[in-house]
């Protein structure tokens, strides 16, 4: 005889999701395993469909809370929100520090000491030398 069919109810993945938990905290505490939930949302669009409700509920609320705090002029709300929105990243200045960062050691192969100091003021400013 065929083990039953474990029950899940739609509207708790969509209430788990919109409070932002993974797949895998959804499955805790609905207490079933991840292989579950995949395999049913596999075979229902309604499982399928309460996930991404859930998680556009949550983008929602929390983009929302992020408008209201960049209009009461949280400085950290306004900087996240036009990082985000204009698709900028500090992650460019990184890379541009680390090319920053090798031309600096090229110099400091090719420059005498004086020359090396002058380049490393034109180029990080008089803070470091």
């Amino acid at each position: 005889m065929p083990k039953p069919k474990i029950q899940i109810d739609t509207s708790q993945i969509e209430i788990y999701a919109a409070q932002g938990l993974s797949l895998a905290e959804i499955c805790l505490c609905l207490g079933i395993s991840e292989s579950t939930l995949y395999g049913r949302k596999r075979e229902s669009a309604e499982i399928a469909e309460a996930i991404k409700r859930g998680k556009a509920r949550a983008a929602s609320e929390i983009a929302n809370q992020l408008y209201q705090m960049a209009k009461g002029k949280d400085l950290g709300a306004i900087i996240w929100w036009e990082k985000t929105r204009r698709g900028l990243s500090d992650k460019t200045t990184t890379i541009v520090e680390q090319e920053v960062d090798y031309i600096l050691d090229r110099l400091r192969d090719n420059l005498s000491p004086e020359e090396y100091a002058r380049a490393l003021t034109a180029i990080r400013g008089s803070k470091e030398g």
